[in-house]
């Protein structure tokens, strides 16, 4: 079982991220996107180490391969989805990315996780994948299996923005983010990536509506 991390939410003034019991949280990530796709357990625990010995306190990583690789296994020899279709989800290749989450959360790291990446979204590397349906389906997948992790911010968008080269891609957004609020229970935060040189308040974004997974306590 992965240790138990104290738990972030907003601040009171909606300005910073605190923990649970109200201590400052300093958001200080490392980009390891290709974590779960790319390393082995052993290399995966090296890599996390060395980032919790030098007090990093957030590792970014997207659960569906940067680049288009669905078809090339991780090195274990398991592709994440069977044949591309995010409704039928690889046990096998789960299973290595639960073993790393847990390793995480023993590091005392948290996990920025991308659920996919934009371009299985936008399609500008190839196909697209996902559609509103089955996006629902696959981050209710998601969310639910990694409900009651603590340590994990979920991360949507994935480098682009939810208008892209024309085109409004914001319902699928939307029905990611729903399928993980939902299968998480709300207990986590979730963010935007947005797309490279950007922010998250240029037009558009505010059209997702995005609001943490979090639930706050009433005092």
């Amino acid at each position: 079982m992965a240790a138990k991390a104290n738990r972030l939410q907003v601040s009171d003034n909606r300005r910073f991220l605190v923990q649970e019991d109200g201590a400052p949280f300093f958001y200080l990530g490392d980009t390891a996107w290709l974590l779960f796709h790319r390393l082995g357990l052993e290399e995966a625990g090296f890599y996390l180490k060395n980032r919790a010995e030098k007090r990093f306190t957030v590792i970014q990583a997207t659960v569906l391969p940067v680049i288009r690789e669905l078809d090339v296994p991780n090195v274990n020899g398991d592709v994440p989805l069977i044949e591309d279709d995010p409704g039928r989800p690889n046990e096998l290749y789960f299973r290595h990315v639960d073993a790393v989450l847990e390793m995480a959360a023993r590091y005392g790291l948290y996990v920025g996780l991308a659920p996919t990446w934009a371009p299985y979204v936008v399609g500008d590397r190839g196909p697209a994948i996902f559609d509103t349906g089955n996006a629902y389906v696959y981050d209710g997948f998601i969310g639910e299996r990694y409900r009651g992790m603590d340590h994990i911010i979920w991360t949507m968008g994935g480098d682009r923005s939810p208008i892209f080269r024309g085109r409004d891609y914001s319902p699928v957004w939307r029905a990611m983010a729903r399928g993980v609020r939902e299968g998480c229970g709300g207990q986590n935060l979730m963010t935007w990536h947005p797309q490279g040189g950007g922010h998250s308040s240029v037009p558009g974004h505010e059209q997702l509506g995005f609001r943490p997974c979090t639930r706050r306590r009433q005092n």
